[in-house]
């Protein structure tokens, strides 16, 4: 991964300071309370009504977890604990690490929470079925509401770990299909890495809406050395730490 100027950064920029695109807190009054969750914009929207626009401008904040795409699918947008990771492409289609304190975010789903219980994995979670289902059975083990949307976080060793890096490069390709979403990933591996996995998961309202379809959660991941994106394909070793909020 580099970390050098790109068109995308400068783009970023300019659009993370309209002062139309809403904060956080404006996007969801009440989101500077603990715990709270926050959605903004819909996956769903990109190809309903071909709208890539900026719905909510993210940045970091205590205890923050959360997950989206950047404005135009320029990259990806990604809150760990409290801490903002964007990643973009150069002109080379290598990974970079956009250097911003705020992004606009076609979508964004996140929440906080006032602690973490921790909770290991004794076995590997081989795929993102594996890793919804273990999310799903320990938050109903400890109580938590799985009908109310939460965030979680996870940190483990990946055996295999495939990511992508959303970047649409064509602003002429319209509308945006679901070819050319597929067509804008880029992929990356981080096979073996020590990861973080920022995950959300959705009630019934959110299934599509900040997840893909048919899914309960959305994950992003941030690699050792800060590369970040979507995961596509995961396996993770036994000792794997689930983070799930408490009151």
């Amino acid at each position: 991964m580099r970390c050098v100027p790109t068109l995308s950064a400068l783009l970023l920029a300019a659009c993370a300071t309209q002062p139309s695109v809403p904060s956080l807190d404006d996007a969801c009054p009440g989101f500077s309370a603990v715990p709270a969750f926050c959605v903004s914009g819909s996956r769903t929207a990109m190809f309903e009504r071909d709208d890539l626009s900026a719905t909510v401008r993210v940045s970091g904040r205590a205890g923050l977890t959360g997950v989206g795409p950047i404005e135009g699918l320029q990259g990806e947008i990604t809150v760990y604990d409290g801490t903002l990771y964007l990643s973009s492409l150069d002109t080379d289609g290598a990974e970079v690490r956009l250097e911003r304190e705020e992004a606009p975010a076609v979508f964004f789903a996140g929440g906080t929470a006032k602690g973490w219980t921790e909770v290991r994995s004794d076995a590997p979670l081989r795929g993102l079925d594996a890793v919804e289902a273990f999310v799903r059975s320990r938050a109903d083990k400890v109580g938590i509401e799985l009908d109310q949307p939460f965030a979680f976080r996870i940190e483990g060793k990946a055996t295999r770990l495939g990511y992508h890096v959303i970047f649409k490069t064509d602003s002429e390709e319209r509308p945006h299909t679901m070819a050319l979403h597929r067509k804008a990933k880029a992929p990356f591996r981080a096979d073996g890495d020590q990861v973080r996995i920022a995950g959300v998961w959705a009630d019934a309202a959110g299934i599509g809406r900040y997840t893909h379809p048919g899914r309960h959660t959305h994950l992003h991941v941030v690699t050792s050395d800060e590369g970040s994106g979507h995961v596509d394909e995961i396996e993770l070793m036994p000792g794997a730490t689930l983070f799930l909020p408490t009151e």
